[in-house]
């Protein structure tokens, strides 16, 4: 299969933000996981593609992941958290898989990807954060060759801090 990357600006968000509804969704029925159930706001979505750089993966014209990159730390990332704080970093954050196809190495194709954009941004490190009762996909970063770090307190949620020196 092909994919093709695509960034997109706030009035391209809807369509996109609908993945993020769906993974809430499938997360809240298969795993009972509910941090991504109500899904991130439409608002702070459309906020992230002025501010962030969020970005479609499309297969046949069809939209089927998403996610968000930046130079710039979120806002409860310390230093402290990363093996080499003074390295300059991309910071991944909504990485999402159409459910339906999710397990078909969409989400392998987009770290590579993102690793990509890294390095074509002088940046030393990819790092990103996932909920620590999500196993399956703490192992993904794991199998990527993602360093687990620390973990991190936000909005009531642990979550477990990964890094990966490029």
């Amino acid at each position: 299969m092909t994919y093709k990357l695509l960034r997109i600006g706030p009035g391209e968000i809807k369509p996109v933000y609908e993945i993020l509804k769906l993974c809430g969704q499938d997360m809240k029925s298969k795993l009972g996981l509910t941090h991504w159930y109500p899904p991130y706001p439409i608002r702070l979505f459309r906020k992230d593609a002025e501010e962030r750089s969020v970005y479609t993966v499309t297969e046949e014209d069809q939209i089927i992941a998403t996610f968000t990159i930046d130079t710039r730390p979120l806002e409860y990332y310390y230093p402290t958290l990363w093996r080499y704080p003074e390295h300059k970093a991309m910071y991944v954050s909504h990485l999402s898989v159409l459910p339906k196809l999710q397990g078909k190495g969409i989400g392998s194709w987009c770290m590579n990807e993102i690793e990509n954009l890294a390095i074509d941004l002088s940046c030393r490190a990819v790092r990103l954060d996932a909920y620590e009762k999500y196993e399956q996909l703490l192992q993904f970063y794991d199998k990527l060759g993602y360093k687990r770090r620390k973990i991190v307190k936000f909005q009531g949620l642990n979550l477990v801090c990964f890094e990966k020196i490029i």
